[in-house]
């Protein structure tokens, strides 16, 4: 008896960590806009990412949507690129340079990427309950 209640307490502390470590958007409660100069974009699960350095020399890890997602809506390796002026709206910590991206648009003012969420609908729109920027 002892084995199996050790047992079924170590699977349960095993299964809470691993439902621990997914961040939550929760920390991303900063509403902001800037401008900046991509330097890396990963293309990798469980979320794309982009690092930008912004105009004082600040660099930031942005959180885009799962990868089969962003294939899904057309977001993909030709979207972006390193050296590529983008403006970028989203929700950022705080006090850390990293945030999640409801939209990135690039120098001629074009959207090349929205949040969606698998329903098709947008960060933008599940947070702000408004129409698409």
């Amino acid at each position: 008896m002892n084995l199996h209640r050790n047992l079924l307490v170590a699977c349960a502390l095993l299964m809470s960590g691993s439902v621990s470590a997914h961040h939550g958007w929760g920390g991303y409660n900063v509403d902001f806009e800037m401008e900046a100069t991509v330097t890396e974009v990963k293309f990798i699960n469980p979320h794309d990412q982009i690092f930008v350095e912004d105009a004082e020399g600040n660099n930031w890890h942005f959180l885009l949507a799962p990868p089969y997602r962003n294939r899904q809506f057309g977001y993909d390796e030709t979207a972006v690129a390193v050296g590529d002026t983008v403006s970028i709206v989203g929700q950022r910590a705080r006090n850390r340079f990293e945030g999640k991206v409801h939209f990135i648009y690039n120098s001629e003012g074009e959207n090349i990427y929205t949040y969606y969420y698998d329903s098709g609908t947008s960060s933008w729109d599940r947070n702000n309950n408004s129409s698409r920027r």
